[in-house]
C-alpha cells in the first residue's frame, strides 16, 4: 500500500514593494572599446539586508557586464538596484535571535528583483554601444540567502 503525499499548507505572506531604485549606473565610453564585443559574460551578484524590526527586507542586485576573455578586470557596464520589500508579520520567521524566511518565498522576491533589471536594461543601454546586447535567462536560486539572517541593523547609504 503507498503512502499518501503529505498536504502542505500554502504560504501565504504579505509583501508590499515599497521602493524601488537604480543607485548606481555606469558603462564605458564608446572610443575606449578597442575590439567588437562579440562573447560577454553576464555577472549577477545579490546582497540582502534586514532592518532592525524585521519588517523591511532590502535586496541590493548588481549586473556587471564583462569581456568573456576579462572576467577579472572592470566591467564595461554596471548597474546595480536597491528593493525594498515591506513585509506583513515577519513574527512568524523568527527563529530565537534569527529570521529564516522559507527559500520560496526569498525565490520569489528575488525573481522580481531578477526580472524588474531584465526590463530596465533595454532602457539603459539605448544610447550605448550595448543596444544588441541581450541578457541571458539565469538561475537566481544561487543569489537566495541560504542562511537565516541575522542582520540586525541596515547600512544607511542603501536606503
Amino acid at each position: 500500500m503507498s503512502k499518501k503525499p503529505r498536504e502542505v499548507e500554502p504560504l501565504t505572506v504579505n509583501v508590499i514593494l515599497e521602493n524601488f531604485r537604480v543607485s548606481s549606473f555606469h558603462y564605458v565610453e564608446p572610443e575606449i572599446i578597442d575590439s567588437p564585443l562579440t562573447t560577454v559574460n553576464f555577472g549577477f551578484t545579490m546582497k540582502q539586508f534586514l532592518n532592525e524590526d524585521y519588517t523591511r527586507l532590502l535586496m541590493r542586485p548588481t549586473l556587471a557586464i564583462r569581456r568573456e576573455e576579462e572576467l577579472d578586470g572592470s566591467p564595461l557596464f554596471e548597474m546595480t538596484c536597491v528593493f525594498t520589500f515591506k513585509i506583513d508579520q515577519p513574527e512568524r520567521f523568527v527563529k530565537g535571535d534569527e529570521i529564516d524566511f522559507p527559500k520560496v518565498f526569498l525565490a520569489h522576491l528575488t525573481g522580481i528583483a531578477v526580472s524588474t533589471m531584465r526590463g530596465l536594461l533595454p532602457a539603459k543601454l539605448a544610447n550605448t554601444v550595448f543596444i544588441n546586447l541581450v541578457m541571458p535567462l539565469i538561475d537566481s536560486s544561487p543569489l537566495i540567502s541560504k542562511e537565516p539572517f541575522k542582520v540586525l541593523q541596515v547600512p544607511k547609504k542603501i536606503y
